[in-house]
C-alpha cells in the first residue's frame, strides 16, 4: 500500500465518486512505484459493484490518463485468467474528468400506493386503541 499515492488519489477530480473509489483501490494495491495487479472482481468486492462497473471505470480512468494498463497472457500458453498490471499516474495532469449523468427521477423507487404505510398525515390511534386492519377486522382464510 502507498499512502503518498492513496492522498494524491484523494486530491483528484474524476468526475463520478464510484470511480474515485476505484482509484483509491488501486492506490491501496499499488507499490511505491505505482503498479498494481488487482483482478477485476478483487476491486469490485472491495468496491461493493460489479465487474462490469470496475471496467467501465477503469476505461475512463485510463482515458483520463491517470492509468495505465498492460493486459496479460495466461501462465498456460496464454490460457487461463492473469490479472492486468495497471500502472498509476496521479502526478500527471488529468484530463477534464468526464461527469457520469444523475439518476433520472423516474427511476428512484417511489413508495406504492399499496404500501402498508398509513398516507402521510394520518393521526396516530390512541394507545387504548388495538390495530386494526384498513379493510376492517374480518379475515378470510
Amino acid at each position: 500500500m502507498s499512502m503518498k499515492l492513496m492522498t494524491e488519489a484523494m486530491s483528484i477530480k474524476v468526475g463520478n465518486p464510484l470511480r474515485k473509489l476505484i482509484l483509491l483501490k488501486l492506490a491501496d494495491n499499488a507499490n511505491d512505484q505505482g503498479q498494481c495487479w488487482p483482478s477485476y472482481q478483487h476491486i469490485a468486492d472491495y468496491c461493493e459493484c460489479s465487474k462490469s462497473a470496475v471496467r467501465e471505470h477503469i476505461d475512463t480512468l485510463i482515458q483520463q490518463r491517470l492509468l495505465r494498463k498492460e493486459n496479460r497472457l495466461g501462465i498456460n500458453n496464454g490460457k487461463g485468467n492473469t490479472s492486468n498490471l495497471y500502472y498509476l499516474h496521479l502526478n500527471a495532469s488529468p484530463m477534464p474528468p468526464k461527469s457520469t449523468a444523475p439518476v433520472p427521477a423516474d427511476s428512484i423507487a417511489m413508495p406504492r400506493s399499496d404500501s402498508p404505510m398509513p398516507p402521510a398525515g394520518t393521526p396516530m390511534p390512541s394507545d387504548g386503541t388495538p390495530p386494526m386492519p384498513p379493510a376492517g377486522t374480518r379475515i378470510s382464510h
